[in-house]
């Protein structure tokens, strides 16, 4: 009688020692993933300034404040991501709001090299993230492409979210007042879409190629 209930206590102690969450997840370097995401945003920023020097495309006036122009390089990244920018504008008589993308136009070239800007540097970066971790040989290929992804778009959202407030476009005049910044609600769906597909597809590249047995 005693030994069948120290079994059964045996059992339910077992059975109560199961961690809440998968170790895949504990174990997982979220920290790590967030500010290789941050860092991304700021690498994206940083090229697409250097493409704009380096090209005929004007998004910036020589008259513009150091801010305004820096403002108009974020909407550039954010039209790269397909996120129009929302412009508001009020007078006396009516007020209405504006979608629009700086990219979209006639002219293919450069602003195609724009548009592959971010789908490159998310690919690249979860390969490369990928390539220097070596996960638990339980993950399985789509969980840990999936935890990538994850670990990238969280931050990189919220990011996101954060500059369609802080890059922010403002004219006044006598008549008239205008307001421009990123259309929040394509903030969220492009910002989340962009990193969970590309940088998973980057990282389940790189697990299939780090694993003989997945060849």
């Amino acid at each position: 009688m005693t030994d069948d209930t120290t079994v059964a206590g045996d059992e339910g102690a077992t059975e109560n020692s199961q961690p809440l969450l998968k170790p895949s997840l504990t174990q997982f370097p979220w920290v790590r993933a967030a500010g290789a995401s941050l860092a991304l945003l700021i690498v994206q920023y940083a090229a697409l300034v250097a493409s704009v020097t380096l090209t005929s495309v004007t998004v910036t006036r020589p008259e513009w404040e150091l801010w305004t122009k820096a403002v108009q390089y974020g909407f550039v990244l954010y039209s790269a991501h397909h996120i129009p920018i929302a412009t508001t504008i009020n007078t006396q008589l009516q007020t209405g709001t504006s979608l629009n993308n700086l990219l979209y136009g006639p002219s293919l070239y450069p602003a195609v090299l724009f548009f592959l800007l971010p789908i490159v540097a998310l690919t690249v970066a979860g390969y490369l993230f990928e390539r220097r971790r070596t996960p638990p040989a339980s993950v399985a290929i789509f969980e840990e492409s999936t935890m990538v992804g994850t670990g990238f778009t969280i931050p990189y959202v919220l990011a996101g979210v954060i500059g369609s407030f802080v890059f922010v476009r403002r004219i006044s005049t006598e008549t008239a007042q205008a307001s421009s910044a990123p259309a929040l609600l394509w903030t969220l769906v492009a910002m989340f879409l962009f990193p969970m597909v590309f940088v998973a597809l980057g990282a389940m590249v790189a697990y299939r190629r780090g694993d003989p047995d997945q060849a």
